[in-house]
């Protein structure tokens, strides 16, 4: 997989993300997460859709954190963090990596929730069998 990614002409965010994103499905995190080093360090700028995809990535293994930690504070560098699709993917990130708190911190910061934003919040304490604070939260809808 990295030998064909090795030999492309062009690496551009779309190839980056897709080799992160199949290192991390494929249970190798560690080599998803140095691609991932070699990727800021190429100097690429990434987009929107570019951190959506890598935070997915990181979102599979609470091995990641870190990095996709050290992303969200990319996010905040690039302004990405006023984008409802980035921010509700890293509130999944950051559940899934059992990292609640973090997840409800960014949850709060949100101005505007929607159905999306909501359901990733109540799907993160559900998952971590936090029945008070899912309940907490969906009295909040009313």
């Amino acid at each position: 997989m990295h030998e064909v990614f090795s030999n492309l002409s062009v690496h551009d965010s779309g190839t980056w993300v897709q080799i992160i994103t199949a290192y991390a499905q494929s249970g190798n995190n560690k080599k998803a997460v140095q691609i991932f080093q070699e990727m800021l360090q190429s100097g690429l700028e990434f987009t929107q859709s570019t951190c959506i995809g890598i935070l997915k990535a990181f979102s599979n293994c609470i091995e990641t954190f870190r990095e996709g930690n050290t992303l969200h504070t990319h996010t905040i560098i690039r302004g990405y963090d006023s984008n409802i699709c980035v921010i509700t993917t890293l509130i999944s990130m950051y559940a899934k990596c059992g990292r609640i708190s973090e997840a409800r911190n960014v949850f709060n910061t949100l101005p505007k929730k929607n159905v999306v934003t909501w359901n990733a919040m109540i799907g993160g304490y559900v998952n971590h069998g936090d029945l008070e604070e899912t309940v907490k939260l969906l009295q909040g809808l009313e």
